[in-house]
């Protein structure tokens, strides 16, 4: 398990991401609601994602960065620091647009489990409980046509080529990295 840290000041956040399908048994709801439960015992923030519209790992590793850089200096938009990974992500000022996104319902097959805390040891805890719940998968591979995402957070093809890339995904990554920095200024 890959542990990533992030300092701000005098405050430290650990996370980890990894996919995961639900073992069968188990509905998103149900999932939700352990998964709450966790959280309480534990004092991890906890968030699922459907991974559809994730172009790239390094874009969810920005979200979180940009997300507890507005906990840390006292302008989060969401109450939750999950949900302000989700607004990051999807470059959305709604919450409600993001969770459209990002969210993960019962036709959501494979999810992106990302598991944050202050504390280091507690995110093995924590996916350790998971563990009990989902089954552990690779990174699946994306789906989605690039055309789609796109469409997503307002970029066109023509768009790409605004970018010094070496592939149209490179710049996607980067466009949609420039849309997320965008949306911390334009709180």
């Amino acid at each position: 398990m890959d542990v990533k840290k992030i300092g701000i000041k005098d405050k430290n956040l650990f996370y980890t991401y990894y996919w995961a399908k639900t073992k069968g048994f188990l509905s998103i709801e149900k999932l939700l609601g352990d998964v709450e439960q966790i959280c309480e015992k534990s004092g991890a923030v906890v968030q699922l994602l459907d991974p559809r519209f994730l172009l790239a790992p390094v874009l969810l590793d920005r979200a979180v960065l940009l997300a507890f850089s507005a906990k840390t200096h006292g302008y989060i938009y969401a109450r939750d620091l999950g949900i302000e990974v989700l607004r990051y992500l999807s470059a959305q000022h709604q919450i409600v647009e993001a969770k459209k996104m990002f969210g993960v319902d019962e036709n959501t097959q494979t999810i992106c489990i990302l598991v944050m805390s202050e504390k280091e040891g507690v995110i093995s805890l924590v996916k350790s409980l998971l563990g009990k719940l989902v089954e552990e998968t690779p990174p699946p591979k994306r789906e989605t046509p690039l055309e789609t995402i796109l469409t997503r957070y307002g970029l066109k093809r023509d768009d790409l080529s605004s970018v010094r890339a070496k592939s149209e995904e490179e710049a996607a990554v980067l466009l949609v990295g420039e849309k997320m920095a965008l949306l911390a200024v334009e709180r």
